[in-house]
């Protein structure tokens, strides 16, 4: 046999080949067109779905907003039950009010009138958690101005603010000058006790007839301060006031 047709042979045999090419290749072609196509229209219809959401015009969150009034300046807040009643309940630091508002939520996205309690100057932000294993929240609030951090204890029917008593233990129950004097509206009543007491905090006027009680319950070692709003337990506004100077474990 001569080399040209030696060659010849070789050369149909690779067109022989070339032209029985595998054949599941189409059929793997094939699939992966279709396998695009139903992505495609997959995507379209997901697509679509979205418009039609968007264009039923419902509306993510309910529109005007509720509006609840606060302090002067709030700076930030938190949510948690204060009150245990098992409703979310808001703490607003007011920096410009030296307070925190407390609002009790109402369980339905109402909320009742706010309570504000005394701080330090400037509190910026608030914290809620469960500090002295009560199992009440206790709101922590830190001053931007005084570098301190404002405690509130939840003594379950008011909450007062309690601090570290300066330069080491008081010798016993010491009632402090209150805050400010004179006072226009309100002031903070300030008070030091030695350890954890029970106390219970109320004014008198000159004659010793009480005008308001404002608190009852235990309280921990430190000063203390509760605000007082001026009026009386009828709510009428009194001018004067007296606490008693000093006490062993009540007040």
């Amino acid at each position: 046999m001569s080399t040209s047709q030696r060659h010849g042979k070789g050369g149909d045999a690779r067109r022989a080949f070339a032209a029985d090419p595998d054949p599941s290749a189409p059929v793997r072609r094939e699939s992966a067109r279709r396998a695009v196509v139903l992505l495609a229209l997959a995507l379209l219809a997901m697509g679509a779905r979205a418009a039609d959401s968007r264009a039923d015009g419902t509306p993510l969150f309910a529109v005007p907003c509720l509006s609840l009034a606060a302090g002067a300046n709030p700076h930030s807040l938190a949510i948690g039950d204060l009150n245990a009643d098992g409703k979310p309940d808001l703490a607003v630091p007011n920096a410009g009010s030296n307070t925190v508002s407390v609002l009790l939520g109402n369980g339905e996205g109402t909320f009742a009138t706010r309570t504000d309690f005394g701080t330090d100057s400037s509190p910026c932000f608030v914290a809620i958690g469960d500090l002295n294993g009560d199992r009440r929240p206790v709101l922590a609030a830190a001053s931007y101005t005084s570098n301190a951090v404002s405690v509130l204890l939840n003594i379950g029917t008011s909450t007062t603010c309690v601090r570290p008593a300066p330069s080491g233990l008081p010798r016993g129950f010491q009632l402090l000058p209150s805050r400010p004097n004179p006072a226009r509206v309100t002031s903070e009543i300030r008070f030091l006790v030695p350890a954890a007491c029970t106390v219970d905090v109320a004014l008198f006027d000159l004659a010793g007839r009480q005008i308001r009680s404002l608190a009852s319950g235990e309280v921990e070692l430190g000063e203390h301060d509760i605000r007082w709003d001026g009026r009386d337990d009828s709510g009428v506004p009194r001018a004067r006031r007296r606490l008693p100077r000093e006490g062993p474990r009540r007040a």
